[in-house]
This record gives structure tokens, C-alpha cells and sequence, in this order.
């Protein structure tokens, strides 16, 4: 399994220098949080402000979506590779990434209509929305 420079390269040495995937899984949850965490704090003070969407939003959404997208992927390969012999755990840790794979699917909704919508108020809650689910998913993958 290969795993990215951007993932590997920001990790601490794990002794031989090779990260486990569950390793990869906590870093990239890490950042994931860390994004959401961001992109909430400037959704929430948009949204309270009925501000027309900025700019740098669609970037923000995408650092969390692809971070997401990597944290599924991974997620994957560690259900398949460290917990085959233990089907439900191997399928607890697949429901969970499925549904962070999803809620990053419902973000990129939530930003495109938020970015086409006269409704600016409906549009920042589904937004504001689509990050806690974002966010619940996460941890459900870490527990």
C-alpha cells in the first residue's frame, strides 16, 4: 500500500521510520479536525453575518473534503489489512469511513448551494450543518 509523501513526510518517526496505517488514520483525522475546526469557526461568523460567501470558502471546503476523501481511503485499507480476522470491527471501521466519505459529498452540496442560492440564511445553516456532521463522523472513526 502506498502512502502519500504529503501524509508520511509530516509524521513523527515511528521507529524504523514507517508509519502504521493506523498511524496514517490518527494523523490524517488530526489535520481533518483541525480543518473542520477552522472552516466552522469562519462559517459560524459568516453565517452570522448573512455574509455573501468569500472567496477563499470553496478552498476551505476542499481541504476538508480531500482530507476527508484521504481519510476514508485509508480508513479502508486499514479495515482490510488489520482487521480482517474480526469482521465486525472490520465493518464498524467501514461505516465509519463510508460516512465520512459521505458527509464530504453532503459539504461540497452544502457549498454549492450555498454559492447559488438568493437564500443566503438557508444556505449557511445547511453549511454550518454539513461541518457538525463532518465533524461527528470524524470522531466516530476515531472511537
Amino acid at each position: 500500500f502506498f502512502f502519500p509523501s504529503f501524509v508520511v513526510g509530516r509524521m513523527s518517526d515511528f521507529g524504523d521510520g514507517t508509519p502504521t496505517i493506523s498511524q496514517i488514520v490518527e494523523k490524517i483525522i488530526e489535520d481533518l479536525s483541525e480543518a473542520i475546526s477552522q472552516l466552522m469557526m469562519m462559517v459560524i461568523v459568516l453565517q452570522e453575518r448573512n455574509a455573501d460567501p468569500p472567496a477563499a470558502l470553496p478552498n476551505g471546503v476542499g481541504i476538508v473534503t480531500g482530507s476527508a476523501e484521504r481519510l476514508h481511503m485509508i480508513a479502508m485499507a486499514l479495515a482490510d489489512s488489520d482487521y480482517q480476522e474480526y469482521p465486525d470491527i472490520k465493518k464498524e471501521i467501514e461505516d465509519a469511513a463510508e460516512a465520512v466519505r459521505k458527509s464530504s459529498v453532503d459539504l461540497n452540496s452544502a457549498l454549492n448551494s450555498l454559492m447559488t442560492t438568493n437564500d443566503k440564511a438557508s444556505g449557511w445553516a445547511l453549511l454550518v450543518e454539513s461541518c457538525k456532521v463532518m465533524s461527528s463522523k470524524t470522531i466516530r472513526l476515531l472511537q
